[in-house]
């Protein structure tokens, strides 16, 4: 059951008085995004609340509108209209309610698929946040779309490092087949003293695909302590686990369980 102060906010949303609705959004937007999994609210209810959502999208108020947009990523209902208002969203004059449109298209996972091309469109967008929420989402919505390429390998060298480290996240999920392009980011990412580094290793870990020319470079990182590294190598090169480097540094990491398997002969379940 839906608690009494939540409740009324929800109500108040469709006021005619704009202080009050804005007030109400301020409040509504304070809440836990789990708000609604922890009161088990029911398919139904949230398709009612998702109803009169609909009906505030293009509020005057950008608070209102990042609100609306905030409940539809709670409340996880991907209907055709909220695709349709997320779509429109994306596009807002405001950038806090394009923030917010892209953060719960990533909730909706692969029911927002169609959104993808509004989504790529935002790469070259001026604000920071925008682009590094656009690349996560594009690996929390996880469909193989090639077209993606050429945005994640020039968000992979975006100035903004959170929006790097993305942008490699992103690639093993949506991209299938890695062309050279996307080997030599990766290789670049490689060398970099930020997030980037681990993020090229976890392409690295999760692709299918000859990665030889990064193994030297590898084994450098595993000397810096970086796990990331070290799985990579032992997903990629299975043998690799015999290796005095790469078998000290298990043995003093057999807290993480993927190492005690390695050393036991198991190998890793990416």
């Amino acid at each position: 059951m839906i608690g009494r102060n939540v409740s009324n906010w929800l109500e108040k949303l469709k006021s005619e008085n704009p202080d009050e609705k804005n007030k109400s959004a301020g409040h509504l937007l304070g809440f836990s995004e789990w708000y609604f999994d922890d009161k088990k609210i029911t398919p139904e209810e949230r398709m009612e609340m998702v109803r009169a959502l609909v009906q505030l999208q293009n509020d005057a108020d950008p608070i209102v509108r990042k609100c609306v947009v905030y409940l539809i990523g709670v409340l996880k209902i991907p209907t055709e209209p909220i695709l349709n208002l997320l779509a429109g969203r994306l596009r807002d004059e405001n950038e806090k309610v394009q923030i917010t449109a892209v953060w719960t298209s990533g909730k909706l996972g692969k029911a927002s698929a169609s959104l993808i091309p509004i989504l790529a469109s935002l790469s070259k967008h001026p604000n920071s946040e925008v682009r590094w929420r656009m690349a996560r989402t594009l690996k929390e919505i996880g469909v193989i779309d090639h077209s993606l390429s050429e945005v994640l390998i020039d968000l992979s060298k975006d100035k903004d490092r959170t929006t790097r480290m993305y942008a490699l996240d992103a690639i093993p999920y949506c991209i299938k087949e890695i062309d050279p392009r996307i080997k030599r980011v990766v290789k670049t990412a490689l060398k970099s003293k930020d997030e980037s580094a681990g993020a090229a290793c976890r392409v690295i870990q999760k692709t299918k695909t000859d990665w030889k020319s990064t193994k030297t470079r590898l084994m450098k990182l595993v000397k810096n302590n970086n796990l990331e590294a070290v799985l990579a190598l032992c997903v990629q090169w299975p043998e690799i686990v015999n290796e005095p480097t790469i078998n000290r540094w298990l043995n003093n990491n057999t807290g993480y369980w993927w190492a005690e398997d390695l050393l036991k002969g198991e190998g890793v379940k990416m």
